[in-house]
């Protein structure tokens, strides 16, 4: 049912059956399942490529504006709030008096500053 649907969509690629290949073995076209690759090519790169590549850049970009004070998550899953900065290693505070150096492509998520005001 796909593959004529397909065929239908693609401008009827020319197919044959056993019977009218006979004895020669032939069958359709080696160019006719182009099309399909690449259609096949399109809806990865729609449904899984692309939307990978805007997930790095969005981090990429939240990375470039961290700050102190920002609420992160290391890529080991601590939670914690940058403290300051060394070159490429972010100094984070998990707790009252104590604090780890991360390395900055090990931040997995930078999430907005906390909220101070509510004491919920």
């Amino acid at each position: 049912m796909i593959f004529s649907m397909l065929n239908a969509l693609l401008g009827g690629i020319p197919t044959t059956t056993l019977a009218d290949a006979g004895a020669a073995g032939q069958g359709p076209p080696p160019w006719a399942i182009l099309p399909y690759f690449l259609l096949m090519f399109g809806i990865l790169y729609l449904l899984m490529i692309r939307p990978q590549q805007k997930q790095q850049k969005e981090l990429r970009q939240k990375l470039a504006a961290m700050s102190k004070g920002d609420k992160v998550i290391t890529s080991g899953g601590i939670h914690g709030i940058v403290a300051n900065f060394k070159d490429n290693i972010v100094i984070v505070r998990i707790a009252e008096n104590v604090k780890i150096e991360v390395s900055r492509s090990h931040i997995a998520d930078v999430l907005p500053k906390p909220d101070r005001t509510s004491d919920n």
